[in-house]
């Protein structure tokens, strides 16, 4: 066949695939299983506003790259709820999740504008699936977490509010590779922020790699201990420009111990990292034997607690970072607390970080889907 007669049936292929994507209308009252199962890539879910007391289990639904599957519940472009007084919501009776991925793998999914409270154990589980993003969304007094991603890849959650989990974590991304944390507001959750755990015993190569949590502010969490951001066997993965303020426990810590191997390679870049007096364990930890790991230009403000501790400084770059008190103690170096001086001469590092009294920890703006 003739190359350009090929390309130009290929255009026409995709034109009427585009065309035969559909729009579909639920509401809490609809049995979501019959439309479930109708859908094909491209086409779109809207819900309606209500309270959906049943949670979903979605199984094996496939879109593709460039025509997702997308279920929306508000700032959708269409006419179909257009102006809605409020994001559909579910709170579920009987099931334990809002939304389950389960079963056949799903990919290429889209979930946004819908918001998950009071679920048993989670807002948006996601089981053995790739390519997913949670958008817009709001997580509030949930069971366990807000979302919880295992043994997946790909998975978005961004510019979602994730608040108040009972139990653990807002977010917990478990043996997932490339997950990305962007833009989200999470708060008082009872114990990580966001918890990254690889996990040896779980399947895959129990490690996460390739991941990227950046732009979120995430403050108050930690009552009953995990830090803001919680790293388990976690790899190649950069956490840059985040607000961690005022949580109970940690700030930032890299470590080893469900993970295949230790934490190496992750870069802490550009975050603002603020304690109340007499809270927080540490500012950003690294422990189990890492490499290449990368602290840099983040500002501390810690008044009772460590900002930088490590088992070992093999293997780690610390430099250009700032700090509102230099006068204290607050490098630690195995278990031995020390100030700017004896940390330069053991460490080698922070050689051009330098003291800044008036750091001032910015504020979430007002925006509620994002920064």
């Amino acid at each position: 066949m003739n190359k350009k007669v090929f390309f130009y049936l290929s255009l026409v292929f995709l034109y009427f695939s585009y065309i035969k994507a559909e729009e579909f209308i639920v509401d809490c009252h609809d049995d979501y299983n019959t439309i479930i199962t109708k859908l094909k890539p491209g086409d779109v879910l809207y819900l309606k506003p209500g309270i959906y007391k049943t949670g979903w289990v979605i199984s094996g639904l496939k879109g593709t790259t460039d025509q997702p599957i997308r279920i929306i519940g508000r700032n959708c472009q269409s006419n179909v709820i257009e102006n809605s007084p409020s994001m559909p919501v579910f709170r579920p009776n009987t099931e334990r999740d809002g939304i389950l991925f389960y079963g056949k793998p799903s990919e290429h999914v889209v979930i946004q504008g819908i918001r998950f409270e009071n679920a048993k154990r989670a807002g948006v589980i996601i089981h053995k699936s790739s390519h997913i993003i949670v958008r817009e969304c709001e997580f509030e007094s949930n069971g366990t977490w807000g979302v919880q991603t295992c043994l997946s890849d790909y998975i978005t959650v961004e510019n979602c509010r994730i608040l108040s989990s009972k139990k653990e974590h807002g977010i917990y991304f478990s043996t997932t590779d490339n997950p990305v944390a962007r833009n989200n507001y999470i708060a008082g959750n009872n114990r990580c922020g966001i918890h990254m755990n690889g996990d040896k015993n779980e399947g895959g190569d129990g490690m996460i790699s390739d991941g990227v949590i950046e732009n979120n502010y995430i403050c108050y969490n930690g009552r009953d201990g995990g830090a803001a951001i919680n790293m388990d066997g976690v790899e190649r993965t950069v956490v840059k420009n985040n607000v961690i303020k005022n949580n109970f426990a940690g700030g930032m810590v890299s470590f080893w111990i469900d993970g295949k191997e230790s934490g190496r390679d992750n870069e802490f870049t550009d975050n603002f990292i603020t304690f109340n007096s007499k809270e927080g364990r540490y500012g950003v930890k690294v422990t189990g034997s890492p490499f290449g790991v990368k602290i840099l230009r983040n500002k501390f403000i810690c008044h009772d607690c460590p900002a930088v501790e490590i088992d070992n400084s093999t293997g780690i770059i610390s430099d250009q970072n700032e700090f509102a008190d230099l006068s204290k103690e607050i490098f630690k170096v195995r278990n031995k607390l020390g100030g700017i001086n004896e940390w330069r001469e053991t460490t080698g590092q922070d050689k051009h970080s330098e003291v800044k009294p008036d750091l001032k920890c910015p504020e979430w703006e007002s925006n509620p889907h994002g920064r």
